[in-house]
């Protein structure tokens, strides 16, 4: 009876008309996905970001009922499991249950949806690179709108930060996050490009991503993207000749020259607020060491439990009022989801760089190689930058779950290629 059952479904998957309804789902699937990404550098745009996910995710799960299969089996699946399901076992110990219970679900739930939406998605070196072009163009769209709206609509001088005090936006300090991914990304695509067309447009994209970068006067961008460029350069020492006097240039004309002067960045090492904040979540990590005080974000913002470790703080770093973000996400994970949930996600962090890099020695196609360097520069680049900044919510962390799934794209690829047959007079 068993064997007659997977004959018959075998028979009824194969139908012409199954395989129809295959091929529209998986469109329809290509396209939402699409749209989410494109609009991840607008988080004021909440309706289409969640009919592009529910409805890509619904859509998903019928088409791998209808299809049988679907690709898990990768090296992060286990290490996110594992973080997934300790920050589950958390819950009954958290301060504030509800709101963890709510974040689980509303940020790392969603968040891993999307990664396996992608890997599944975006699998084959086509739809790969159609990906890495909508990052490209969302946010070169994002910061062209931002900076002319910033600047030529609402007057503001140069002299200010980019996003400054505009709460709907993405907070200044991280839109270097999102910039600096699809500026390097950007350089790796004009090691593909050979029209003089395509070579003019990305320069323009580089420009204007440049230039958004520099506006926010950002010491954790600035250093994240020098980051980004070094790990990057074995594979773009032509391109960076080109680039980096632009970028020099860039930022002796631009007020951030200011900011990076020596004085400026000894006065800021001396005086850094995020000294006294991250003492503060330290101390939350250390009462609370297992798993943490919760996943919920809203718990940062209980005054008394702030004004509580604020105490412990010694009197040099002492501030009159705490912050309520932790500005370090090795901090923020291991205060959330205690010091059992910051190893595992630093599991994750070497497994994704470990990944990448091996593939950007080891690939046996340019493609491989060179995208998964791309990957290993931009992941360095958002683990510097967040060092200093909040990236483990919103748009930053969709950029750190894209990076993910297209090292795991990648990694796939590796495979297909190593297991396909050697051609005709050459052995595997």
């Amino acid at each position: 009876m068993t064997s007659s059952f997977h004959a018959r479904n075998r028979r009824i998957l194969s139908h012409p008309r199954i395989s129809l309804y295959r091929e529209i789902l998986g469109r329809a699937i290509y396209a939402l996905t699409a749209v989410l990404i494109f609009f991840n550098p607008f988080p004021e745009l909440t309706a289409v970001e969640e009919i592009s996910f529910y409805g890509a995710f619904i859509l998903f799960l019928a088409l791998v009922a209808l299809k049988g299969e679907v690709r898990m089996a990768n090296p992060l699946a286990l290490p996110l499991g594992l973080f997934f399901a300790w920050t589950c076992i958390g819950l009954p110990f958290a301060l504030d249950a509800g709101n963890s219970a709510h974040d689980v679900y509303a940020h790392l739930f969603k968040y891993l949806v999307i990664f396996y939406l992608l890997v599944n998605v975006f699998a084959t070196e086509k739809r790969l690179s159609r990906l890495i072009l909508i990052v490209i163009a969302s946010t070169t769209v994002y910061a062209v709108v931002t900076m002319c709206h910033f600047y030529l609509i609402l007057g503001n001088p140069l002299t200010v930060k980019l996003g400054y005090r505009l709460p709907w936006e993405i907070p200044t300090n991280v839109i270097g996050v999102l910039t600096i991914a699809a500026l390097i990304f950007c350089l790796f695509r004009l090691l593909e490009r050979k029209t003089a067309l395509e070579r003019i447009i990305l320069a323009a994209v580089l420009f204007a991503l440049t230039a958004a970068t520099l506006a926010t006067q950002t010491r954790s961008a600035i250093g994240a993207m020098i980051i980004g460029l070094i790990v990057a350069a074995p594979r773009l020492k032509k391109v960076l000749l080109l680039f980096l006097p632009l970028i020099l240039l860039m930022a002796f004309v631009m007020p951030v020259k200011n900011r990076l002067a020596p004085g400026s960045l000894l006065n800021k090492i001396r005086t850094d607020d995020r000294i006294n904040t991250w003492y503060i979540f330290y101390e939350m990590a250390k009462d609370h060491p297992l798993t943490g005080i919760g996943f919920g974000f809203e718990t940062y913002q209980d005054d008394d439990l702030l004004e509580r470790y604020n105490a412990r703080v010694p009197d040099s770093y002492r501030r009159p009022v705490a912050d309520k973000a932790p500005h370090n996400f090795i901090v923020d994970t291991a205060a959330r989801t205690g010091f059992v949930g910051l190893a595992l996600f630093l599991i994750i962090l070497l497994r994704m760089l470990w990944t990448a890099g091996r593939l950007a020695c080891r690939g046996r196609s340019s493609f491989v190689g060179n995208w998964s360097l791309a990957m290993l520069a931009a992941s360095s680049a958002w683990i510097v930058q967040g060092m200093f900044e909040n990236v483990l919510s919103g748009p930053p962390a969709i950029i750190l779950i894209m990076i993910m799934a297209m090292t795991m794209i990648l990694w796939n690829i590796e495979r297909a290629e190593a297991a396909a047959p050697a051609p005709p007079g050459q052995t595997a």
